[in-house]
């Protein structure tokens, strides 16, 4: 991408990053962070992440997530049939 069109003003800020894209035939400014800021409210709930988990998946390929969210889908849709037939069978 050239970025030929991305207006002249716009082309040399230093002050903050800037991506420009394309959406719809319009120009959209996507307004990146300093490396260093932190949003206080993602901080809030990172407390009650484990990275562990984190790391491990993107430790995968995205053939084997793609492969584990199948397997948890299946296991998801098999746990709702279940709850299913046992809310059947306590009404007969």
């Amino acid at each position: 991408m050239d970025g030929s069109w991305v207006p002249v003003a716009l082309r040399f800020l230093s002050a903050e990053v800037r991506r420009f894209t394309r959406c719809n035939g319009r120009h959209t400014v996507l307004r990146m962070r300093a490396k260093g800021h932190r949003d206080p409210v993602v901080e809030f709930y990172m407390k009650d992440v484990d990275r562990s988990l984190l790391r491990e998946n993107l430790k995968l390929t995205p053939g084997q997530r793609l492969e584990k969210l199948v397997r948890f889908s299946t296991f998801a849709a098999e746990l709702r049939a279940a709850g299913a037939r046992a809310r059947a069978s306590r009404k007969s």
